[in-house]
């Protein structure tokens, strides 16, 4: 899981390295697969990235439909999944997503760098 880390090293950006791309690219470098197919390149702002939330029924259906549209599995929180971060964790956006990199730790990027979240609502896996 250590090749993940400098995807969560690049500088945060709206649409090219925030909590869903970061977390997906981490995915896609272990599984080959992306989880935020369809919806890169459509947002480049936190306002951008809103209304692309709000369009796909807000984060968490936005994170299921995703998952589902990739073909993942239900997870169970091990590591190389992808997961989703509760509303209550990340108020601005209403969620995100994070990458397990060990057993309990996800990785998430944030506007301030890498940061460990202690549990996800809902994870999948290939």
């Amino acid at each position: 899981m250590m090749q993940v880390l400098p995807i969560f090293a690049r500088p945060f950006a709206w649409g090219a390295v925030d909590c869903c791309l970061a977390a997906s690219d981490a995915f896609r470098a272990v599984h080959g697969v992306d989880p935020m197919r369809g919806i890169r390149g459509t947002y480049d702002s936190l306002w951008g990235a809103l209304r692309v939330i709000r369009a796909r029924g807000g984060f968490e259906r936005m994170a299921q439909d995703q998952a589902a549209a990739a073909g993942l599995l239900p997870g169970q929180g091990a590591p190389g999944e992808i997961g989703f971060v509760a509303p209550e964790d990340v108020p601005l956006t209403g969620g995100g997503l994070a990458f397990c990199g060990a057993p309990g730790v996800w990785w998430m990027k944030s506007e301030t760098g890498l940061v460990s979240v202690g549990r996800v609502a809902a994870s999948w896996r290939v």
